[in-house]
């Protein structure tokens, strides 16, 4: 029988500590006893269309594409969401490509992963690029159902745990050091929770301590691992 990880999946808005909590609960698995945690950082690094993104930001947002490295700036996103609401095809295309592009980056990697570790601890994963997608489009949460249950989604191992860290926006931002605003993050934030409902995920409220939610989360894949 081929071996398979445990594999469990971290979302959140930028700022919900994700990172840094999937280190910790590697951590505190490791001294439960489980032999092979392995913790992937399994972010979209936008490759195919990173050009696109530098013109629509220069010609048309005349800001940055990206902030703290890879993340979307709220004006592009803004940018995003208008177009692909009016234009839907645009939006598909564009989605698809960027699945493409993330398959090509981590695909390889997670198989290899799934078949060598004992639990795999995704820190972000595809369905990121659907919250990314829809950006802060009013009518995106309707859409998300139908774009999650399309047929890329078989492209991807599936996970076994889908964890979703919920914090308050202006927690997030404070964490980040204003990269991206309150009022932003509240609107993803409420386009993760409607993910992590449609996925089923375990929410953990990421305003506490760090150890507080590693001790949760921990004992919670560790109960789903058995």
């Amino acid at each position: 029988m081929s071996h398979s990880a445990l594999l469990v999946v971290l979302l959140g808005i930028d700022g919900a500590g994700k990172s840094t909590v999937a280190e910790g609960t590697a951590d505190r698995l490791r001294k439960a006893g489980s032999k092979q945690v392995v913790v992937y950082w399994a972010r979209w690094q936008p490759r195919l269309i990173r050009w696109l993104r530098r013109a629509v930001s220069s010609l048309l947002v005349r800001g940055p594409a990206y902030v703290g490295g890879n993340d979307e700036p709220a004006q592009v996103s803004r940018l995003k969401a208008r177009v692909f609401s009016r234009w839907r095809f645009i939006g598909s295309a564009y989605l698809s490509l960027a699945l493409a592009d993330y398959w090509l980056q981590h695909a390889r990697r997670l198989r290899r992963l799934v078949r060598e570790a004992d639990v795999l601890l995704l820190d972000r994963y595809w369905y990121d690029l659907i919250v990314d997608a829809v950006g802060n489009d009013p009518d995106a949460r309707e859409r998300l159902g139908d774009l999650l249950g399309r047929s890329w989604g078989r492209w991807f191992p599936r996970p076994d745990v889908i964890i979703l860290l919920d914090v308050d926006p202006g927690v997030a931002s404070t964490r980040k050091r204003g990269e991206n605003t309150p009022s932003f993050l509240a609107a993803r934030r409420k386009l993760y929770q409607k993910v992590g409902t449609l996925l089923g995920a375990r929410v953990f409220d990421a305003n506490q301590a760090v150890d507080t939610i590693t001790v949760a989360i921990a004992a919670h894949v560790t109960a789903m691992g058995r």
